[in-house]
C-alpha cells in the first residue's frame, strides 16, 4: 500500500454501521496479528454485530481519507460502569490504525477524539489496556495523560 495520503486535515474519524462490519473485521485481523492475539473472525464478528447494533454498548468509529473508501484505522468505545471512578466511564478497547500513517500525530489525534468522546457521553474516566511489549504505544498514551495503575487487569474467559 502507498505511504501517500492526504495531509492530516483531510483526515477524519466518523462512526461505524453494520455496513461496515467487513471493513472493521479486516482491520482488526490485521490488529490482532501485530499485538499476538488470536483473531476468530466468527467470533469478533459476532460481537462486532452487537456493538454496531446495539449504541447503549459502544460505538465503532473509522478513520477516512476525504472521498476515500478504504478505512486507515478503527477505534472502539465501550460503556462501563465503576463505583471507583464515580459511575461512566468509557474504555477504548480498540485503537489501529495502519502502519503507513503512523508517526503523523493521527495516534494523538485519535486519543483526542476518544477523550472528546467521553466527555460528550459525561463519563468519569477513560480506560484502556495496553501491552507489557509495545513501549511506543505505552509512550503514548502516557504523554496523552494516561497513567499506569498500580493493579493488574485480570481477565476470567467464561465463553
Amino acid at each position: 500500500m502507498s505511504a501517500e495520503f492526504p495531509s492530516t486535515s483531510a483526515l477524519s474519524w466518523r462512526p461505524a454501521s453494520l455496513a461496515d462490519a467487513p471493513a472493521v473485521l479486516g482491520l482488526m485481523e490485521d490488529f490482532y496479528a501485530e499485538e499476538g492475539i488470536a483473531f476468530d473472525g466468527r467470533t469478533q464478528g459476532r460481537a462486532l454485530d452487537v456493538l454496531l447494533a446495539r449504541p447503549e454498548l459502544g460505538a465503532v468509529h473509522l478513520l477516512r481519507a476525504a472521498g476515500a473508501d478504504d478505512a486507515l484505522g478503527h477505534l472502539v468505545l465501550t460503556s462501563g460502569h465503576s463505583l471507583e471512578f464515580g459511575g461512566a466511564f468509557l474504555l477504548l478497547d480498540e485503537l489501529y490504525l495502519r502502519p503507513e500513517i503512523r508517526g503523523r500525530g493521527e495516534g494523538r489525534r485519535a486519543l483526542a477524539f476518544a477523550a472528546g468522546q467521553a466527555r460528550a457521553a459525561r463519563a468519569h474516566a477513560l480506560r484502556l489496556e495496553v501491552s507489557r511489549a509495545n513501549a511506543r504505544a505505552r509512550a503514548a498514551y502516557a504523554r496523552a495523560g494516561f497513567a499506569t495503575e498500580t493493579r493488574d487487569l485480570m481477565t476470567l474467559r467464561l465463553a
